[in-house]
């Protein structure tokens, strides 16, 4: 693989893996608030405010990991996907032209 094209491939990765952080951070908050909302009628626990830091905090650290994780991924095909393209391009773009001439 040329160096260009592998350039091409780890800025996809890189750019769609920080795109993956910044989706989990925004979408992470509310689905864990969402998920630990008691329902009607239950009852409220009393639970210490250390524990529920640390737990949202690792949640939120696992989230963006998982997010970047999955951002990368879809980075790499699509650099891929985009590297073979160009690459199809060029190479019809150097091909020779036809003589016209018939071959027999």
């Amino acid at each position: 693989m040329r160096t260009s094209a592998l350039k091409t491939v780890l800025l996809f990765l890189l750019t769609f893996a920080l795109l993956g952080i910044v989706v989990a951070s925004l979408i992470a908050p509310g689905l864990y608030a969402w998920w630990a909302t008691p329902g009607t009628g239950g009852t409220q626990e009393l639970v210490s405010r250390v524990v529920v830091i640390r737990e949202a905090t690792s949640s939120l650290m696992k989230a963006q990991a998982i997010g970047a994780g999955v951002g990368a991924l879809i980075g790499l095909v699509v650099g891929i996907i985009t590297v073979r393209a160009l690459a199809g391009r060029a190479a019809r773009k150097v091909a020779p032209p036809s003589t016209g001439a018939p071959t027999p």
